[in-house]
């Protein structure tokens, strides 16, 4: 990311967590905290079902979310339930996770 703006007050990651892997993670989830503003959104959503091969996709859930964004004083402002796939794949839902960070 730039260096300007230092921080951002919406921070969108569409079909984007999925593809980290865990390792990676935890250093994802730090430079995300660190850029959002105080007052901002930090929007994650979350596909289950297969992955293609050529795009591997790793495990991912609501709690591990949770966890990580606490370690960087974040919280769980909102989160959807499962939602259809748009491309009406019917193997394949998603969730979306808002946060902030906690006061």
């Amino acid at each position: 990311l730039p260096a300007t703006p230092s921080h951002y007050s919406l921070i969108l990651l569409s079909a984007v967590w999925m593809h980290l892997p865990n390792a990676q993670r935890e250093s994802a989830m730090a430079a995300l905290a660190n850029k959002l503003d105080l007052q901002g959104t930090l929007v994650i959503s979350l596909r289950f079902g297969p992955s293609d091969p050529k795009r591997p996709m790793f495990p991912v859930s609501i709690e591990e979310i949770q966890d990580l964004a606490a370690q960087f004083n974040l919280k769980i402002i909102n989160a959807s339930s499962r939602n259809s796939d748009q491309l009406n794949r019917s193997d394949v839902h998603w969730e979306t996770v808002l946060l902030q960070h906690m006061e």
